[in-house]
């Protein structure tokens, strides 16, 4: 009788054991699946972002034709579509590797040439080191930088404002992006006189004055800010908007 008890114990240890084993196992194994999925869609954002960057690169080029090298162009986008970082670009006898030298340069209101290269280079190698590409396989979305994606969120954000309205130092703007062509002529022979408001107004077409009327680059930028925002999310956090204050202000050192 005692010989069947201890049996019995011993096989009731051996189903608890068993049981609350395979309790751990199966939520481990979720939990690595989730990881593991949320990873994949990671991947899939940035491969989002570097699709939107080249499409932002071309229409930026075409709208701004004599600020880039054609001779760098191709192999700008190899590099970006390959995922790799081997560009950079000598200026000021110096070789440029982090992304801030290149926004530096990007915004500079002094004449800078190929302005649109610096522009493209910055924001890609700020991606590069955000999604850590030259880390090609990645499991679990813990293993991204929060801080980093974090930054690239404040950055594009900061990158869009100052694309859409800084000016350089002869008072004409960096990049010509949301702006036709008349507007330009009319923000140019504009002195205080508004007399001359109406030589433009039958080329209006329902617009304002000054108000945007090309909204490519800003649809873009906001579509990489969806998937860095909704990268942010996969690591469990929350992403930030910042105020045009913020943007105005800061400089890229």
């Amino acid at each position: 009788m005692k010989k069947l008890f201890f049996i019995s114990i011993a096989a009731a240890t051996a189903l608890s054991f068993t049981a609350c084993t395979q309790d751990t196992f199966n939520k481990n194994t979720f939990k690595s699946i989730v990881q593991t999925n949320s990873a994949a869609q990671i991947v899939e954002y940035k491969e989002n972002i570097l699709k939107h960057l080249l499409e932002y690169k071309e229409i930026l080029n075409e709208k701004n034709p004599t600020a880039y090298n054609k001779v760098l162009q191709q192999e700008i986008r190899t590099q970006i579509k390959n995922e790799q970082n081997y560009i950079n670009i000598v200026q000021d006898k110096k070789k440029l590797v982090h992304f801030d030298d290149y926004f530096h340069y990007a915004f500079l209101q002094t004449e800078v040439k190929n302005r649109n290269d610096f522009l493209i280079l910055g924001i890609y190698k700020l991606i590069y080191d955000s999604y850590n590409l030259h880390e090609k396989h990645k499991f679990t979305a813990i293993s991204y930088d929060s801080n980093k994606l974090l930054k690239l969120h404040k950055y594009l954000q900061i990158i869009s404002w100052k694309v859409r309205n800084l000016k350089d130092n002869q008072n004409k703007y960096l990049f010509v992006t949301w702006q036709k062509e008349w507007q330009l002529k009319l923000e140019n022979e504009f002195k205080g006189d508004f007399n001359i408001l109406k030589k433009y107004e039958h080329s209006k077409d329902g617009e304002t004055i000054l108000g945007q009327s090309y909204f490519a680059f800003e649809v873009l930028i906001e579509k990489m800010l969806l998937d860095v925002e909704y990268s942010l999310i996969k690591v469990n956090i929350e992403p930030q908007k910042i105020g045009f204050d913020v943007a105005k202000t800061f400089l890229f050192l």
